[in-house]
């Protein structure tokens, strides 16, 4: 059955096969195959942000080899059955829909190769910096961390950091100045943290406090004061870097009780309940 892929025929039916495989591609993209690999030299666009999801479309596409290695696609099965891989070809709705999207495969001499430094993360708006504390900020693979291959921080403020896995794949991870933080694998994107909520605003908070001590050195009861306070109601709502006034008053409370400042911010967020509404503490 091997060879009856190289006759007449069946070239004939490729060559079709292979003309109905482009426009199919046409019609449904950008879209994303999965497989075990895609083609390294794919350049990835940067799609406009879409506020519905279109619906996702599928197609059944074959991968078949010859018995000399030669590799060929069409749209209809080809080929001994050991010489077939099925494939799925299918357009995601998720990515398209995303506030940002993947540049890693894009050249461009912007990319920076050395290591992200302190004084430039120290740079970054605070929700960034919460968002790159977050476990997945940097990917694994069997419990080891990825190598940081470039990064580079677009004119929106997202920072694109691409790491290289053992296969060679690319992972892609973004953090945008409001604290979202997203990771492409191929064309997939997945939104791996939501600023909108109890859990990312009591991180946002800390990490105002930590960049106003650390940074410029001032007293835990100024940062305290100085810190922005958040809308009296559902303060996690606007996504901004904030505190609650919750936690401001919580505070108060524990250095009235000569509770050293440092403690008692991470007392008034992580104690049970914590200060900020929503949460129960912890």
């Amino acid at each position: 059955m091997g060879k009856s892929c190289r006759s007449a025929p069946r070239a004939a039916g490729l060559v079709s096969g292979r003309t109905r495989w482009i426009a199919l591609l046409l019609a449904l993209a950008p879209a994303a195959l999965t497989a075990q690999t895609a083609p390294e030299a794919m350049v990835i666009e940067s799609p406009p942000a879409a506020t519905q999801p279109a619906p996702a479309t599928t197609a059944t596409i074959y991968k078949c080899q010859d018995d000399d290695g030669t590799t060929t696609y069409s749209d209809e099965p080809c080929g001994a059955a050991d010489h077939m891989q099925e494939l799925a070809l299918t357009s995601d709705p998720g990515t398209a829909s995303l506030p940002v999207a993947p540049i890693c495969a894009i050249e461009s001499e912007q990319w920076q190769t050395a290591e992200l430094s302190k004084e430039a993360l120290a740079g970054l708006p605070a929700a960034q910096q919460s968002a790159l504390t977050h476990p997945q900020a940097t990917p694994t693979s069997k419990g080891q961390a990825l190598a940081l291959a470039r990064w580079r921080l677009n004119q929106d403020g997202a920072l694109h950091r691409c790491f290289r896995s053992n296969t060679g794949s690319v992972v892609e991870v973004v953090a945008t100045a409001s604290g979202g933080l997203y990771q492409f694998r191929g064309n997939i994107g997945t939104l791996i943290n939501d600023p909108r909520t109890p859990l990312a605003l009591r991180e946002r908070c800390r990490a105002s406090f930590s960049a106003c001590l650390n940074g410029q050195q001032a007293a835990a009861d100024r940062c305290m004061v100085e810190a922005p306070t958040c809308a009296a109601d559902a303060p996690w709502a606007s996504g901004k870097v904030c505190c609650p006034i919750e936690c401001k008053s919580s505070y108060r409370q524990l250095r009235d009780r000569q509770v050293p400042g440092k403690l008692a911010f991470d007392r008034a967020l992580d104690g049970t309940p914590s200060c900020v509404p929503g949460l129960s503490g912890g």
